[in-house]
């Protein structure tokens, strides 16, 4: 059985399933990090 048999199914599963879920956590994370570190215009002093 050649390799690319063997690794078929894992490497679709981790398409299919581990990789969207990986980046939508690391996009989430990223944007909470991001909310959390920005300033709220309010305390900035600016008038809007």
């Amino acid at each position: 059985m050649p390799a690319t048999e063997i690794m078929f199914v894992p490497i679709v599963v981790f398409l299919v399933a581990v990789a969207p879920l990986w980046l939508a956590l690391h996009y989430w994370s990223k944007s909470k990090q991001t909310k959390r570190l920005s300033i709220p215009r309010s305390k900035q002093g600016w008038s809007s």
